[in-house]
């Protein structure tokens, strides 16, 4: 199917039926058609007045929406008003449109004017929580530049009835693939122009009976195209974009689903990405570069700072010389070098592309859990199964030998480079878009915060009861594990190693995968349901191993005791 046909069903579909004038589908801005001066396919009944007064109304839904809490609905009504008559308008009085001559320059600017205003509106309501009040004024400059186009389309004579799309005709019949400077009108932004086009083919292989064809252009879409500007969109967008590429469409390609089904899912997507070209070109203002130039740190770096803090606080209490905990930050060093490492590499001698980014990820994670479960069960064993007193009473180097604290120090690596080489890609990103002003707005606060928060956690574990300060650093250990296992697994899932069981039943929430690793997957949620049974099942061991120890080390009961000598 070609691409402008799949965004005209992009904003098909059950929706309210609000305007005077019937709809008969929807299509995106470029669509074209064998008759210059033709109608479309999918164009809305009525004339320019028709289609203003159309969008109008419209706003007032997705106010009403908005104010009743009903977001998404409001999200979707906006972008369908945006694609079903915003689109149509361009095409036929904005620049090089179907009535407009060279001589009609002041309409097509102002067409393009409300264009502007419309993008501006789509990314308020995209915007979590929705201003209200931004929302209005914006409804309101974008029915005022459409008032302005009436005004420039009498003086300029144009027409204000376009003509009908001939009857009898299918999308099929009329429209052909667009060129590249179409696609670059219907998508804006050349990075989501891009996408788009690779799911055009990706759904033409699939209705052609090409499906692995068809599912390594999606997985290219994502990796090659979505992921770099990932940082560039707000969190809830991007989110919902990737939950749509890798819990939707490419499971749905993996288990060779109806077209009719598949076809759904790419046009969802479409019209996210639209909203998401709708961002890039609004621009993106100071504040939310130093927003997400702090969250990114703060997410980024908040797991390796809490694993890195917990161990050089062990070492604090057992080693107060600090002779091991150099060692520690050693590894965050080489850690912050090889990200850095890698990422030039990626930019000059050796490409690496998505795939490679997330398998990276994917395979340091696990290698972390590895490494986090070897020393929470040795640090367990010190402290609980042996006496702790005598193990604190102990030689240092025999406490935490030196291949111990290579562990540790191998361990501080992992979680650095994990985090590390995302970060350093994010950035990148972000400094294109923001502008480095923005991204030193929000660096430097989230680098303090989590510095904060590692001093907080070294300097709390001091003061706390020994038993009660072990028992929580190896809590945390394993806490971490939990996470990486879950973030490791969905990392290799996204660069293609395997293909994702969706859960629809189980809920899906931000706090749920940036806070405990936990997605709507089948296999993450095994593999974690395992690590958490084998936690049970080796401290059930533990506790009555080291209940027949105490039992062995009980001294006889009086019964036992020979009778002492009559004197």
């Amino acid at each position: 199917m070609p691409l402008a046909l799949a965004i005209v069903l992009a904003g098909c579909g059950d929706r309210p039926e609000t305007s005077e004038s019937q709809d008969r589908g929807s299509a995106a801005g470029g669509a074209t058609g064998t008759a210059a001066t033709g109608g479309v396919p999918g164009q809305p009944a009525g004339g320019l007045r028709d289609w203003v007064g159309d969008v109008s109304r419209g706003f007032r839904e997705v106010v009403a929406l908005a104010q009743a809490g009903d977001v998404p609905a409001a999200r979707s009504r906006a972008l369908d008003l945006y694609i079903s008559r915003q689109e149509y308008i361009e095409i036929f009085y904005g620049a090089g449109g179907r009535l407009v001559a060279p001589t009609h320059a002041a309409l097509a600017t102002t067409v393009e004017d409300s264009e502007t205003r419309f993008h501006e509106l789509l990314q308020l309501v995209n915007a979590s929580p929705v201003d209200s009040a931004g929302l209005a004024a914006a409804m309101a400059a974008v029915e005022a530049q459409h008032q302005r186009v009436i005004a420039e389309a009498e003086a300029a004579g144009v027409p204000m009835m376009p003509p009908a799309a001939q009857p009898g005709t299918t999308p099929e019949d009329t429209l052909v693939t667009p060129s590249a400077d179409v696609l670059q009108r219907d998508a804006r932004a050349p990075e989501i122009a891009g996408i788009l086009e690779m799911l055009g083919a990706a759904q033409d292989a699939y209705q052609g009976g090409d499906q692995p064809v068809a599912l390594r252009l999606v997985e290219d879409a994502y990796l090659e195209r979505f992921e770099p500007i990932e940082p560039r969109l707000p969190a809830a967008l991007s989110g919902g974009i990737e939950r749509l590429f890798h819990l939707s469409l490419r499971p749905q390609l993996v288990n060779r689903a109806a077209p009719a089904e598949v076809e759904r899912t790419f046009d969802t997507l479409r019209g996210q990405l639209l909203l998401a070209d709708a961002h890039l070109m609004g621009g993106s203002t100071f504040l939310f570069g130093a927003i997400n130039s702090f969250v990114i740190i703060a997410r980024e770096g908040l797991e390796a700072v809490l694993l890195i803090a917990a161990i050089l606080a062990y070492l604090a209490r057992i080693d107060p010389a600090g002779r091991h905990q150099r060692r520690i930050y050693e590894g965050v060093g080489v850690g912050v070098a090889a990200s850095l490492g890698t990422w030039v590499l990626a930019r000059t001698l050796i490409p690496i592309g998505g795939a490679q980014r997330e398998l990276i990820e994917g395979v340091t994670a696990l290698l972390a859990v590895c490494v986090l479960v070897y020393v929470s069960n040795w640090l367990f064993q010190k402290t609980y199964i042996q006496s702790w007193r005598e193990y604190l009473k102990g030689q240092v180097d025999r406490a935490v030998s030196t291949g111990s604290a290579l562990v540790m120090a191998g361990l501080a690596f992992a979680a650095v480079y994990r985090e590390g080489f995302e970060t350093v890609l994010f950035y990148q990103a972000l400094l294109f878009d923001v502008g480095s002003g923005a991204v030193l707005a929000g660096f430097l606060p989230g680098a303090i915060v989590i510095l904060l928060v590692g001093v907080g956690i070294i300097r709390v574990g001091l003061r706390l009861p020994m038993r009660t300060f072990f028992g929580l650093t190896n809590a945390l250990l394993l806490y971490l594990a939990f996470v990486f296992l879950g973030k490791g697994l969905y990392n290799l899932q996204e660069a293609g190693l395997f293909a994702p069981t969706p859960l629809s039943w189980f809920p899906d929430t931000e706090v749920l995968r940036l806070l405990l690793g936990v997605f709507p997957v089948a296999q993450t949620l095994l593999a974690q349901a395992v690590f958490l049974l084998l936690l049970v099942a080796t401290y059930v061991y533990y506790v009555r191993k080291q209940a027949l120890l105490a039992a062995a080390a009980r001294p006889a009961s009086s019964a036992d005791r020979p009778a002492r000598a009559v004197k």
